[in-house]
């Protein structure tokens, strides 16, 4: 089982405790509307592009539906990064948390384990660009998987899914 930084702080509750312990060094915007906007792209990721997708990932007889419509959500990130270097605009944030929790080190890493180039350079030049740019913090960096055994670790957990929704 891989155990990230990312893994752990996942959860939004948990993110929003260490903002409001460590304030030296917040994680959510100061501002009231961009700690709103901040909470809705994180609930964006979170019901949307993490459902659809899982569900591009589990369904394979609906598999070209469920690529159209990850992609189609992951429009929205791409514009939402554009112009940025990361989502919360100068320095890594909540947004890039949650975002870098779930797409580039689950999500990519399980189509990658079935030969789908979901988040392709051509299609999302903004969108991988933020990708390579999380990839050179640190901490980030030490955190992430060997992609190979990530992806491996992917497929086992599409492996539980199909089956458990096999199950009557």
């Amino acid at each position: 089982m891989y155990l990230t930084v990312f893994d752990c702080i996942c959860s939004h509750l948990i993110l929003e405790y260490i903002d409001q312990t460590w304030t030296r060094n917040p994680i959510l915007p100061q501002d009231p509307y961009g700690k709103a906007m901040a909470r809705f792209w994180a609930k964006f990721v979170d019901e949307q592009v993490t459902l659809i997708g899982f569900r591009s990932l589990v369904k394979s007889e609906e598999i070209d539906v469920a690529i159209k419509e990850a992609q189609e959500l992951i429009t929205y990130l791409e514009k939402e990064i554009t112009g940025k270097m990361f989502f919360g605009g100068e320095t890594i944030g909540f947004l890039d948390i949650v975002v870098g929790s779930m797409i580039p080190f689950c999500l990519v890493r399980g189509w990658e384990g079935m030969g789908i180039d979901m988040i392709p350079k051509e299609k999302f030049p903004e969108l991988n660009r933020w990708i390579e740019k999380i990839k050179e913090i640190e901490i980030v960096r030490e955190c992430i998987p060997n992609r190979e055994k990530n992806i491996e670790h992917m497929m086992k957990i599409v492996g539980r899914i199909k089956a458990a929704s096999k199950t009557p």
